[in-house]
């Protein structure tokens, strides 16, 4: 069963390897900025809950409440899994970690 945090209660968590990425919503200019347009953007109150424990290698281990698990390689990217997210971010995060 998926459990869905809001932005207070994560605050009241005291685990240090977890962050909490809200949900956007875009009423009015969805996809116009594309082309250099105005939106009026907001997050919303759930979001993905991201849980984390640093490792020394390049290997990841990802769980998801409906997807199941995976091991993902930093670096690798599968366009068609469903763990391409975090491969993104992993390496996004590794580029601008310097």
């Amino acid at each position: 069963m998926e459990t869905i945090l809001s932005r207070k209660e994560l605050e009241k968590s005291h685990l240090e390897n977890r962050f909490f990425p809200p949900y956007r919503i875009c009423p009015i200019g969805a996809h116009i900025d594309h082309q250099g347009g105005a939106v009026l953007g907001r997050t919303i109150t759930i979001g993905t809950m991201f849980e984390y424990e640093p490792l020394d290698s390049n290997k990841i281990h990802i769980t998801s409440d409906q997807f199941g698990e995976a091991d993902l390689i930093i670096g690798d990217l599968d366009k068609n899994h469903w763990t391409r997210y975090a491969q993104a971010a992993a390496v996004f995060s590794i580029s601008n970690a310097a």
